[in-house]
């Protein structure tokens, strides 16, 4: 056991060693923090409120984060009963499956992504679709779940309590808190714009926590972030022919994950 950001942390090995950080940030809110494996930098994070011995995630990962979530709720006798989804795609949601008998909380756009990546997908759809700012209880906690149209068309914000709000792909970080370049699924580069300004209205005073990489307790280094995100989104608005190199010769700016830069850009 170890204190890591000010909050108890666990860290357990599984079977054929995958790792699960287990750190408790608040009464019945346990974020479940896998790290990316060899050779890859994308973490995977799973929050979980609990509610006597039943439990609400937020995103399942994919479905080998699931299983061993899975498998510690069976072993500590805790139902899994509702699944809030941050955006559709598959590293989000690759846990539900049509065995879980679950209620999944989403957009309302989650269909348009979800036919991008599978045939048949109604398992994967929302019970209860958002479509505009919703507010949830939860045991002892209180939800708000935001639409947020940036990296995917389908995203959600969700404030927790006031006092964490958990980002979709809008935020990436690797492990070691480098900034990783903003990514537009979709290609809608003035919907990432928006999602940033929206992320910008919500942050204060509160801990971020991000889908991939550590959780954010320095507001400073947040606010500087989006505004290094915002200049690189509006600066390929104006200069689609450029390169990344280009960008960070010209605003000495730099990202992790430069590759999709090339994405972005088509």
């Amino acid at each position: 056991m170890e204190r890591t950001f000010g909050y108890h942390h666990e860290r357990f090995c599984c079977e054929r060693g995958v790792i699960i950080e287990q750190i408790k940030l608040k009464e019945n809110i346990i974020l479940f923090h896998f790290p990316g494996a060899k050779g890859h930098f994308m973490s995977t994070n799973i929050l979980m409120l609990q509610n006597g011995n039943e439990a609400l995630l937020i995103d399942t990962g994919y479905r080998r984060h699931f299983q061993k979530i899975s498998q510690k709720l069976t072993k500590d006798n805790i139902q899994l009963k509702t699944v809030v989804v941050s955006h559709f795609h598959p590293d989000h949601t690759g846990g539900l499956t049509k065995s879980n008998h679950v209620e999944i909380i989403g957009s309302s756009n989650a269909e348009i992504t979800l036919k991008k990546f599978h045939e048949n997908y109604d398992h994967l759809l929302p019970t209860r679709l958002i479509d505009e700012n919703y507010h949830l209880k939860y045991g002892n906690h209180s939800l708000t779940l935001i639409p947020n149209k940036g990296h995917s068309i389908d995203g959600m914000l969700i404030v927790i309590d006031d006092e964490y709000l958990f980002v979709g792909d809008d935020l990436i970080y690797t492990d070691e808190f480098d900034c990783v370049l903003p990514f537009c699924a979709d290609h809608f580069i003035e919907n990432h714009i928006q999602s940033l300004q929206l992320i910008k209205s919500y942050k204060d005073n509160k801990v971020i926590i991000p889908s991939h990489g550590r959780i954010l307790m320095d507001e400073t280094f947040v606010t500087i972030d989006i505004e290094n995100r915002l200049i690189y989104l509006n600066y390929i608005l104006k200069n689609k022919e450029k390169s990344f190199i280009d960008f960070e010769q010209e605003t000495g700016i730099t990202f992790f994950g430069k590759e999709s830069h090339l994405y972005n850009i088509k």
